[in-house]
């Protein structure tokens, strides 16, 4: 093995190059390759053709604790991103997310249980409602229990769900702005005035810094293992980690978006990412071309049942059903991805001036309340009642 990927220096950059080359083609296809299954793929190669050592994690310094404090950080900052009044002015769209992840868990917990087992099934759960962080969270627990097949098959959802998420969210966006345009040129459509969060109190600005905010971030993650190590577990650290974070911006103690505010975000998350991927050294291509299957089942099933939520969704509160499915798709996309697609479908189907910012106002809000509620907060805690269960 050369001595320059052995390296701490020389295993950090490879990983890096990875993610980088994975990003680039992500862009370049717009979101049609996600970059998730471009990391495995690549890091499936590296291992298997002896490329990379098995050990390339944590010589790039990637140790297990570090992948755990990563983790704890940002499932306390996914707390500080949206207010609750923001979340109060789209609560249809926020119970329509709900009504989405309840369909994947259905489905995962009966017919993959049937099929698959139990343990694939709630490892695929959490992923298939959200994305990487969820994914952290059971493909750790799955393997500190020994159930490496679960935790690849957690790695493979998340890997997969882009492949049928994005173009089919696209689909679906282009059909109600299809709609919508042919709505406000009849003088039919007008769009709805509900208002954002008035961040005014945001912009002045306290005495802050990078160091002060990793604390304030810090300090309520260690209160979450406080509370967790005081339960002896009843309630997870994660969900703990989420709801202190959340009610700690809501008191105005730490700043909207906190771990961007302190500049951090992209180490981090980029850390929990490298973490994320250890699994694969040890599993190898076999191992994944054992899950590949039962990773592509699930999905298949998840976005069947999705649909069938959104239809029941489009019923209930009276909104188109494309509409309805996109929402519920958020669960395989998630920020910045939905916003992307859902920019893409309105330039397309739109003409610029009013029409255009119109027809944002009424999806953008939608779409994003969505992939907050999907991948944010219903994933986690939909990981952190599960995880106990592996």
């Amino acid at each position: 093995m050369s001595p320059i990927i052995v390296s701490t220096f020389g295993a950090f950059t490879a990983l890096l190059l990875v993610f980088a080359i994975s990003e680039i083609l992500a862009k370049v296809t717009k979101g049609w390759v996600p970059s998730v299954l471009v990391i495995m793929i690549l890091m499936l190669v590296g291992f298997s053709t002896g490329l990379f050592p098995k050990t390339i994690i944590d010589d790039a310094g990637v140790s297990d604790a570090l992948f755990k404090v990563a983790c704890g950080l940002l499932v306390t900052h996914l707390g500080t991103l949206i207010s609750r009044k923001e979340m109060a002015a789209q609560w249809k769209t926020v119970i329509i997310s709900l009504m989405g992840v309840a369909s994947i868990a259905i489905i995962c917990l009966t017919l993959g249980t049937a099929l698959f087992g139990f343990d694939n099934a709630i490892a695929a759960a959490p992923p298939l409602a959200g994305g990487a962080i969820a994914t952290a969270m059971m493909s750790s627990a799955a393997n500190e229990a020994g159930k490496t097949s679960a935790a690849l098959v957690a790695i493979v959802c998340l890997s997969l769900q882009g492949l049928v998420g994005y173009p089919l969210t696209s689909f679906c966006l282009k059909k109600e702005t299809k709609r919508l345009t042919k709505l406000y040129r009849n003088g039919e459509f007008k769009a709805s005035t509900a208002a954002s969060e008035d961040k005014k109190d945001e912009k002045k600005k306290r005495a802050t810094s990078t160091t002060i905010i990793l604390l304030k971030l810090a300090l309520i993650t260690l209160a979450a293992y406080w509370i967790d190590y005081a339960t002896k577990g009843y309630i997870p650290m994660y969900v703990i980690c989420l709801l202190l974070g959340f009610a700690a911006h809501e008191l105005k103690l730490v700043e909207t978006d906190a771990l961007h505010e302190a500049s951090s975000y992209g180490f981090v998350m980029t850390a929990l990412m490298m973490g994320l991927f250890k699994t694969l050294a040890s599993s190898g291509t076999d191992g994944i071309a054992s899950v590949v299957g039962i990773a592509a089942a699930l999905v298949a099933f998840a976005t069947v049942a999705m649909g069938l939520m959104a239809l029941l969704a489009s019923k209930i509160f009276k909104q188109s059903f494309f509409m309805c499915y996109a929402i519920v798709l958020n669960a395989f996309s998630g920020f910045p991805i939905n916003m992307l697609i859902t920019t893409e479908a309105i330039n397309i189907n739109t003409e610029e001036g009013d029409e255009r910012d119109n027809i944002t106002a009424e999806i953008m809000p939608k779409m994003l309340v969505a992939g907050f509620v999907c991948v944010t907060i219903v994933s986690v805690l939909l990981a952190g009642i599960l995880v106990r269960f592996l």
